[in-house]
């Protein structure tokens, strides 16, 4: 991978003084910074709803990962509509807070231990 940096820098309106009187006066700097990131033969298309990288679909690929891992998605607009949903995903909220919590401590304990 390579990397390009573009810096571009400008100036307008400086303060030139004469003899402790100012001629002109006020300051404006403006800068740009462009970087370019080449890959050589990658490809890379990008629609309005997908990024694919070498053939590889970002969104295809990050809902797999979602099912996979097993990670919910909360729809709060089905769980406006269904109470029992709505129980459902604050209790999985709350045992997931408690077993973080329970993580922490087992953690600090092992490390406790092994000093």
């Amino acid at each position: 991978m390579t990397y390009f940096p573009t810096n571009k820098h400008s100036y307008s309106n400086v303060t030139i003084a004469n003899g402790g009187t100012a001629i002109a006066s006020g300051l404006s700097y403006t800068t740009a910074t462009t970087a370019t990131w080449s890959q050589p033969n990658a490809k890379v298309k990008i629609t309005d709803s997908d990024i694919e990288i070498d053939g590889l679909s970002l969104k295809a690929t990050l809902k797999t990962l979602h099912e996979r891992l097993a990670i919910m998605i909360p729809n709060p607009a089905l769980e406006k509509e269904f109470e029992e949903l709505k129980a459902c995903g604050d209790e999985y909220r709350r045992l997931e807070r408690q077993f973080e919590e329970q993580l922490k401590m087992w953690n600090t304990l092992k490390s406790t231990d092994n000093k």
